[in-house]
């Protein structure tokens, strides 16, 4: 009889051991998984919804006409730094600095979810 337990760990490894009962035998195999960019934009789009409350429904009130692209842009397009006042004025100046402070890599993936938010809004 054969039971293989997997187990997920934070830093993308899975871990994968086969136990054969009635043997002293374990295979241990970790294999990197790393995560696409894709991934990456859907996991911070969900973040946005539910961890920030940014919801689609606020998006329509809150965000008219192209402001979630315009600050896309703006992330996207300034690689050492981007500046403030690109965003929206009614846009917590404090969260745009936060973002405006992150790797170039990092605010790619949130001008990635700004973008889908912005295609929810206008859905």
């Amino acid at each position: 009889m054969e039971r293989t337990i997997i187990r997920y760990n934070p830093e993308f490894h899975i871990t994968r051991f086969d136990f054969t009962l009635g043997k002293t035998q374990v295979v241990l195999e970790d294999k990197f998984i790393k995560e696409d960019g894709v991934q990456l934009i859907a996991r911070e789009r969900n973040e946005q919804i539910n961890k920030h409350d940014k919801t689609i429904e606020k998006d329509k009130l809150e965000n008219k006409e192209s402001n979630l692209i315009d600050a896309a842009l703006q992330l996207m397009f300034s690689e050492d730094n981007c500046d403030a006042d690109g965003f929206p004025e009614y846009w917590d100046k404090e969260v745009v600095a936060h973002m405006c402070a992150k790797s170039y890599k990092e605010r790619l993936i949130i001008a990635g979810a700004l973008i889908a938010a912005e295609i929810d809004r206008i859905s």
